[in-house]
């Protein structure tokens, strides 16, 4: 199979030109960069579909959220997914993810700033399209994988080479949860970041076991 065709979309800060350029996705690419590059190319591709870039970001506020059932504390699908952004007005609003297990217990939570989560910058008179399509792709893309399909571990430098991501956990850890059908939670955390988190049952908290990002 060859490359698949995607595009990405960049605006210049002094014109209202609007650049194509490609951005091809090999089939050998490591699953985590992969998944970033078309999460990150698709969402480019929505800023042409909402409008002009020249006008300015619309000061209206957005709230959208949406919620799924996915199976990460254990093997029911018993916990609750959350994804919301909120804010007036919506240039400034935020990103909350969390997951919720059975007893309504918080497991889970991240935060952050909504804006610092796109691939590219935005002039967009419309954000409430494009805060929908990103809590759509987040909950989409949460908890695809698990524990024992992660590569073994080769290096810093090897294993960053290989799939974008740097263990932040002892090795022996890492190497342990490889032999374990554990659920893993995948989220960007920024422009061109993103966590592996998994549940730890001694605490019944959660934990990151790898950050990842593209550094050019």
């Amino acid at each position: 199979m060859g490359d698949i065709g995607l595009h990405s979309i960049m605006r210049s800060r002094n014109t209202d030109v609007i650049s194509m350029s490609s951005c091809p996705v090999d089939k050998s690419t490591p699953f985590t960069r992969l998944q970033f590059t078309v999460w990150s190319c698709i969402i480019g591709l929505a800023l042409v579909s909402t409008g002009s870039f020249a006008q300015s970001i619309n000061p209206q506020p957005c709230h959208i959220e949406r919620s799924k059932m996915v199976t990460f504390t254990g093997e029911d699908l018993t916990d609750l997914l959350k994804v919301r952004v909120s804010g007036d007005p919506c240039s400034q609003a935020k990103v909350v993810i969390e997951l919720l297990a059975a007893d309504g217990s918080d497991v889970y939570r991240y935060e952050g700033n909504f804006i610092e989560h796109m691939p590219f910058l935005i002039y967009e008179p419309e954000l409430n399209k494009l805060v929908e399509f990103f809590v759509d792709k987040v909950i989409q893309s949460a908890v695809l994988r698990k524990t024992n399909e992660l590569p073994a571990y080769t290096g810093v430098e090897s294993f960053y080479d290989a799939t974008n991501d740097f263990v932040v956990i002892t090795i022996d850890e890492y190497e342990r949860l490889r032999t374990l059908p554990q659920p893993l939670l995948w989220h960007v955390t920024g422009e061109s970041s993103w966590v592996h988190v998994v549940y730890n049952p001694a605490t019944q908290l959660s934990q990151v076991i790898m950050r990842g990002g593209v550094f050019q």
